[in-house]
């Protein structure tokens, strides 16, 4: 039988995190065919030394070291070595429940799926940033859903690919400056050509991300600016900025709808408004400024 899965994960100077990274793979069930594990070192300082030796014997890893060129590359290159037929990727920041590959290889066999999205949890419930961060991708991936079941968006911090499909689109773009748009131009890419991209909330992983409030709305910032990459790459690539999804503002009527119905605190109201500004500035600020 063929190996079934091989994980990448880039990282990037974050020794610790990647250490408690490591340590929940120790737990992972094996999926039918097994598993493999690449760690991609993207040119930051090498964190092998810090990893107890016992993390390596107990993992199937390979550990890559690359110039740094950003999570994309890095990505890329693990997928590169990979000998696995299905690609999963997760962060260095992020600790996969025990049955995550179990989960992924029951949807790949189940459904007509080329690509699968997981779902990411969030660790600090108290921290209002860290939860207005969980509850805007859970939203997305609702709101996103298309009339046969394709999702729009497989973050790359949890994510699934058949590896020949992969192969096949080239991959991550890794042209884009700044972060969180070369997930959501890879999906858009897979669905306008065909593929199928599917939502299994049941592959999940912790995602350890502890925001500020300033930290949330300078992210979303940085969003916006990818998301002008993501309007040239598209260009670029000669596809459609649609293919069926819902426009801006429906997203933002339907995602006020739905926090009064959740009935949200006031401070995620109020920190989703800001982000979803700095957001809609960051675009517009890459966009002068490419066009200066």
């Amino acid at each position: 039988m063929p190996l079934s899965f091989s994980v990448v994960i880039p990282t990037y100077n974050r020794p610790q995190q990647l250490r408690a990274c490591l340590v929940s793979l120790c737990g992972l069930t094996d999926p039918p065919g097994g598993w493999e594990l690449l760690v991609v070192n993207d040119g930051g300082r090498a964190p092998w030394a810090d990893l107890p030796s016992e993390l390596q014997g107990v993992l199937p890893m390979r550990a890559l070291d690359i110039p740094h060129q950003g999570p994309a590359a890095a990505r890329n290159a693990g997928a590169r070595e990979a000998h696995g037929t299905h690609l999963a990727f997760t962060d260095d920041d992020c600790r996969p429940f025990p049955d995550w590959l179990g989960r992924f290889a029951e949807a790949f066999a189940e459904g007509s799926w080329d690509a699968l999205a997981g779902r990411s949890l969030n660790p600090w419930p108290r921290r209002v940033p860290a939860r207005s961060h969980e509850y805007l991708i859970d939203f997305l991936q609702n709101y996103s859903r298309f009339p046969n079941g394709d999702v729009y968006l497989a973050c790359s911090n949890n994510a699934a690919y058949k590896r020949e499909v992969f192969e096949s689109l080239g991959g991550y773009d890794r042209s884009f400056r700044w972060p969180g748009a070369e997930d959501r131009e890879l999906g858009h890419r897979l669905l306008a050509r065909g593929f199928r991209q599917g939502y299994q909330p049941e592959a999940r992983v912790w995602h350890d991300h502890a925001l500020t409030a300033w930290q949330y709305v300078r992210l979303q910032f940085r969003y916006g600016r990818g998301d002008d990459g993501f309007r040239r790459a598209l260009l670029r690539n000669r596809l459609p900025r649609w293919i069926g999804q819902r426009r801006r503002p429906q997203f933002h009527l339907a995602l006020a709808r739905q926090l009064q119905e959740d009935r949200a605190p006031l401070a995620m109201w109020a920190l989703l408004a800001l982000s979803q500004g700095a957001h809609f500035i960051g675009s517009r600020y890459e966009r002068m400024r490419g066009g200066a």
